[in-house]
């Protein structure tokens, strides 16, 4: 016989039920938040590992103390949202917009600002590091590459080099 608990994630300000679901309890592992739209949503030390959050809305979600080890992020909108002790860990954070996220104490990912106006951050992925900065989305050889030589991007450069040294220092790095 499976358990099944009811899960609701509401929104942090209003109370609002975002969603509803019934899971086993072996907890939401399995389930998916794909392209849904949770802005705003409390998601406050949430068990999120593993889950599929691709292309889901988490603007302005506080993510505060969450677990999104291994989570699948992909194409997500993390605008605003508060990522404070997340942990990331082996997260696929290809191509999400954290523009504005509050990243301290994440773990699984590097904040490296917002040089020239253009956020900057790095996370492990294929145990290579990995750079979004902007729009480029690039390999460390290749991002050093890319703004090199530029003149008029030395503040980019430079945080190209920040993420490559913490990423040195939490031993991502050779």
């Amino acid at each position: 016989m499976t358990t099944l608990r009811c899960y609701e994630i509401v929104h942090r300000r209003t109370g609002e039920v975002l969603l509803s679901r019934e899971i086993n309890a072996a907890g939401m592992h399995d389930a998916s938040l794909q392209g849904l739209s949770l802005r705003g949503a409390d998601l406050r030390r949430a068990d999120l590992r593993g889950i599929d959050c691709r292309k889901a809305d988490l603007r302005g979600a506080d993510l505060r103390h969450a677990n999104l080890h291994g989570a699948d992020l992909r194409h997500a909108n993390l605008r605003f949202a508060n990522l404070l002790n997340a942990d990331l860990i082996g997260a696929n954070l290809f191509d999400i917009d954290l523009t504005g996220a509050i990243l301290r104490g994440a773990a699984g990912i590097v904040d490296g600002g917002a040089p020239d106006g253009w956020y900057a951050y790095g996370w492990r992925r294929d145990h290579r590091l990995s750079l979004r900065i902007g729009c480029r989305e690039l390999r460390l050889d290749e991002a050093r590459k890319y703004w090199e030589g530029k003149f008029d991007r030395l503040e980019v450069l430079a945080a190209v080099e920040y993420i490559a040294a913490v990423a040195t220092i939490r031993g991502w790095l050779p």
